[in-house]
């Protein structure tokens, strides 16, 4: 028989290992009110989430079974493949790799042990319907809902005019269409259906149209018109079928750029009123490229629902870069320069529409603000990235000009090449700038960025400080410093465009 002391010591060492276990999973287990719901078609699932330093992710092995995905895990790396690729994933590291290129999370990917991965939210939002043949819908807050997707063939037909060429796409479904306009290129976007395309038996005349590319990067597949050297606008056409859809692209309009010279009458073997000189014809205005002048683009990071590092609902990135994009734009006014913003509201914008509108003002340069976290609370100070193209060793020329950018024609995604040494040039100037203010000795750090890859002009992404960091958030939370930050950014590109 025990004796009772020996029994109490027991009791108390079973309580304590009871309250160290409970303790430590429940530094894993979040409220169930932050579960993951995932509908496909009428049945629900439910991914638990989890807790690691104050930050909630969901089981990324749960979410690929749901979405019938594959998963496959190497070391630190691992990969998630679809019908339409593959994601890179690296533990412990913001990043996800989608081809040659990277998508920036909000927070790291959380490996914490062998097979067990934990992704944020916006791995939903952004990673996984690059690879997905269905529609990932966001109906409310950690709810999605997956639609499968019919298939829409869409037949490409090509007919060159003498002075332009008409692009006719007929699909077998009646999904919505909508045409875009950018600096390089015309997107041609369907919706509803998961675009199967034709693409034309016939080429169309390069001078107008460079060539007509299947953009898989849409959310249902897409096309892109390079447009040609010649190229001048472009007219859609409604149509009686609502599913064809018909473009002519123009080359300028045929200029008289010198006087033609008119010859003499012949004389005449009699006095006779000499008929008159025939009408010199008014050339016709030869057409050149807008210009826009010293502009700057600021894209404030994230917006809507997009909101980014949030370690309290009181501290969102995405109000945090959008009061510091602003100041900027205030700055400036007191320089030769001028600012507009990618957004001035709390809305979401795309990283495509964000590229392309500094592509459209042809900017001097474009700073995307943002406001970095991280896993550890030690990580502090600015941080400016650059982008690079995986694989490729080349660099840029540092001729990056306003006549090269209007002449020279490239595909979207390589718009950075011609710009990459003068971004690295901006970006050192923009770091050692806050270094100087932060008192921090942090280096530029070069990666593909999808945001950046297609900005025709030095463009780099500055991040601010870190809001998991307790001194940073504590300076950014002020007007005093973000004024101070607005100046210092102000400061690098003076020097640098000056």
């Amino acid at each position: 028989m025990a004796k009772p002391g020996t029994n109490r010591l027991a009791g108390v060492l079973l309580f304590l290992l009871t309250a160290i276990a409970l303790s430590a999973y429940s530094g894993l287990n979040v409220d169930a009110d932050d579960d993951l719901q995932i509908w496909v078609g009428d049945k629900k699932s439910t991914v638990d989430s989890r807790n690691n330093q104050g930050r909630t992710y969901f089981e990324l092995r749960d979410i690929v079974e749901i979405l019938g995905l594959g998963f496959k895990e190497n070391g630190n790396e691992a990969t998630v493949s679809g019908p339409r690729g593959q994601l890179g994933l690296t533990g412990n590291r913001p990043l996800v790799r989608f081809k040659d290129e990277y998508i920036l999370l909000n927070q790291v990917i959380w490996r914490r042990k062998e097979k067990e991965w934990y992704v944020p939210e916006d791995f939903l939002q952004k990673a996984l319907p690059a690879v997905l043949a269905q529609r990932l819908q966001r109906q409310a807050t950690r709810s999605y809902r997956v639609f499968l997707l019919e298939q829409n063939r869409v037949q490409v037909d090509v007919i060159n005019f003498p002075d332009h060429v008409r692009l006719t796409f007929t699909q077998t479904q009646t999904a919505p269409i909508r045409v875009q306009e950018f600096q390089d290129s015309i997107r041609v976007e369907f919706g509803d259906y998961l675009v199967v395309p034709a693409m034309p038996a016939v080429r169309p005349d390069n001078r107008i149209v460079k060539g007509i590319q299947f953009d898989t990067t849409e959310a249902y597949g897409g096309f892109r018109i390079e447009k040609g050297q010649n190229y001048y606008n472009f007219r859609e056409y409604p149509s009686d079928r609502p599913s064809r859809k018909v473009i002519d692209l123009y080359a300028p309009p045929v200029a008289a750029r010198t006087v033609p010279e008119v010859p003499a009458a012949p004389p005449e073997p009699t006095p006779s009123v000499v008929p008159p000189s025939a009408p010199v014809p008014e050339p016709v205005p030869v057409y050149k490229p807008r210009e826009f002048g010293n502009l700057i683009t600021l894209d404030p990071g994230h917006g809507g629902e997009d909101y980014g590092v949030n370690p309290t609902q009181e501290d969102l990135e995405k109000n945090y870069t959008l009061r510091v994009a602003a100041r900027i734009e205030a700055s400036l006014r007191n320089t030769p320069y001028k600012g507009t913003l990618t957004r001035s509201q709390d809305v979401e914008v795309a990283a495509s529409q964000r590229s392309a509108i500094a592509n459209y003002y042809q900017s001097r340069c474009y700073l995307s603000i943002h406001v970095g976290g991280a896993p550890s609370q030690d990580a502090k100070g600015p941080v400016v990235y650059v982008h690079t193209y995986a694989g490729d060793g080349s660099e840029g020329q540092g001729g990056g000009s306003t006549e090269l950018r209007s002449r020279s024609m490239t595909r979207w995604e390589t718009g950075q090449k011609p710009f990459l040494a003068q971004s690295r040039q901006l970006a050192m100037l923009v770091q050692g700038e806050l270094n100087s203010l932060y008192g921090t000795e942090n280096q530029i750090v070069e990666v593909p960025l999808t945001q950046l890859a297609p900005v025709t002009s030095p463009a780099v992404l500055v991040e601010m400080g870190f809001l998991t960091n307790k001194q940073d958030q504590q300076k950014l939370a002020t007007a005093e410093f973000q004024d101070r930050i607005a100046a210092a950014i102000v400061k690098a590109i003076q020097r640098f465009l000056d």
